[in-house]
This record gives structure tokens, C-alpha cells and sequence, in this order.
């Protein structure tokens, strides 16, 4: 992990400490980048689940997270349209700009904006790398002495997730919107 550019970014007090060009997230994009549409938003949708889990068993008064979760599945089997899962998506950004401008809370606010990226990839696939863009920021945030082995290990998961999906996607017994197909 190159943790020379986060050192960067932390001196500078950067909300976002990776970027889609950082060289830490380089094989995961490059991963994305050639993997089929369905199975990047399944793995969003995964990681996007452990993300909602996290979140709502820390804030259960926020319904948000399990209903834009709940949301996103619908829109993507077609049984929604995208009005409101993209409402929900702006709600969680609103969200985490509230728990953002709290010091206390701003790991939160970031994992939150990670899990508004994981659903807006079934929109486009280029917001998948905006899930770990935030969520690997909110483990820094988090802990900004002993970043390293978290961020790594969870690039490692990130990684092993996608490797899973791109060579499993034929067995994944999923009905697919016509939008997705």
C-alpha cells in the first residue's frame, strides 16, 4: 500500500483519502474496469449489506440504511423505479455530511457515502470504486495510527470479493431488470 499518498492527504486534513487513481486502489481498479456490469453490483450490493450492517447496528433510530438497501434491490430486480432509490442515495449523502462536520462522527459520515456509492453502482459501474474510496477512508479516519494492516487487509477483501463474482456471475441465480440485461 502506498501510504505515503494518505499521509498526504491526512496532513492536508482531506475528507478523502484515496482516489480512483491512487496506486493502493490500482488492482481493484483494474478489476472493475474489466468485469461484467451485474457482477460488479453484486459485489456492491454485498459490500454495501456489511456496510448497512455496521451502520444500523450503531445507528438503529436511521432507517435510511436498511431501507435504501432494500431499495437498491428492488430497483435493480425491476420492481422499482429509480426516483426514489436515487432519493434515498441524496439522502444518505445529506446524511453523511451531518456526521462529517463532527470530528466524533466523520469515520461514520465517510462509510456512509461508501454505502451511497455501493447502490448508485447499479446506476453506473463507475461509482463501485467510490465504495472503497470511502470506506478505506473511514478506516483511516478511524484509526490513523494503525491504518495500514486495516486498509490492506480490507483491499485484500475487496479484491477476493470481486475475483469471486467475475467468475461466479453464470451461477448467481438473480432476476435482472431489463435495464441491467
Amino acid at each position: 500500500m502506498a501510504i505515503e499518498e494518505v499521509e498526504r492527504r491526512l496532513k492536508r486534513d482531506n475528507k478523502i483519502l484515496f482516489a480512483r487513481d491512487s496506486p493502493s486502489l490500482a488492482s481493484l481498479v483494474a478489476i472493475l474496469e474489466t468485469m461484467d456490469k451485474k457482477a460488479v453490483v453484486l459485489w456492491a450490493l454485498d459490500q454495501a449489506t456489511a456496510v448497512v450492517m455496521e451502520l444500523d447496528g450503531k445507528y438503529p433510530e436511521i432507517g435510511l440504511f436498511v431501507e435504501s438497501l432494500n431499495l437498491a434491490n428492488l430497483w435493480f430486480q425491476g420492481q422499482v423505479k429509480m426516483a426514489p432509490v436515487k432519493n434515498a442515495i441524496l439522502q444518505l449523502h445529506k446524511i453523511a455530511g451531518e456526521f462529517e462536520k463532527d470530528g466524533s462522527t466523520r469515520a461514520d459520515g465517510l462509510k456512509i457515502r461508501a454505502l451511497a456509492h455501493g447502490l448508485a453502482t447499479i446506476h453506473s459501474k463507475k461509482h463501485a470504486i467510490g465504495l472503497p474510496m470511502y470506506y478505506l477512508s473511514a478506516l483511516v479516519c478511524r484509526d490513523k495510527d494503525n491504518y495500514q494492516v486495516l486498509v490492506t487487509d480490507m483491499i485484500k477483501q475487496y479484491r477476493a470479493a470481486l475475483e469471486y463474482y467475475d467468475s461466479h456471475l453464470s451461477e448467481c441465480n438473480v432476476h435482472w431488470a431489463k435495464f441491467m440485461q
